[in-house]
């Protein structure tokens, strides 16, 4: 199974590769299926998506405090990071490198603030025999 990337022209050849070769990089998956493979999953499991809409656009779908949250990737001068105020990284591969494991300090929408590592586990795509494809998206066998 091919993952789907963005336009050529977004990204160049040795981040095509880098990101293709990573296990959390789901490729083009909507937001609900996103939602369907980590629903249950621990805190901190994630996944990198790739917009629908949007062809230069990557999400970071994770775990935290039982929901799954999605975080915009931004593509700024020099690479990529979640917030601007973050110096880039120069991958995408780089910027999950730096972030897994990383304490933040997080509120949820009516919750307290309170210090979360937010990139725990990667949520791995599924080898090429575990999936099939029934016409409309990808299902684990």
């Amino acid at each position: 199974m091919t993952k789907g990337f963005p336009g050529l022209d977004a990204l160049d050849d040795d981040e095509l590769d880098t990101l293709g070769s990573q296990p959390w990089n789901w490729g083009r998956i909507s937001r609900d299926e996103a939602v369907k493979e980590l629903s249950g999953k621990p805190e901190g499991t994630f996944l990198v998506r790739m917009s629908q809409s949007q062809d230069d656009a990557y999400s970071i779908s994770v775990v935290q405090d039982g929901q799954v949250r999605h975080i915009r990737v931004l593509s700024v001068e020099g690479g990529f990071c979640i917030n601007k105020a973050d110096a880039p990284c120069e991958t995408i591969a780089d910027l999950i490198a730096e972030k897994q494991g990383e304490k933040i300090k997080s509120k949820l929408q009516g919750e307290t603030t309170k210090e979360t590592v937010l990139l725990r586990h990667p949520h791995p795509f599924p080898e090429d025999d575990a999936v099939v494809f029934d016409g409309k998206s990808f299902l684990s066998k």
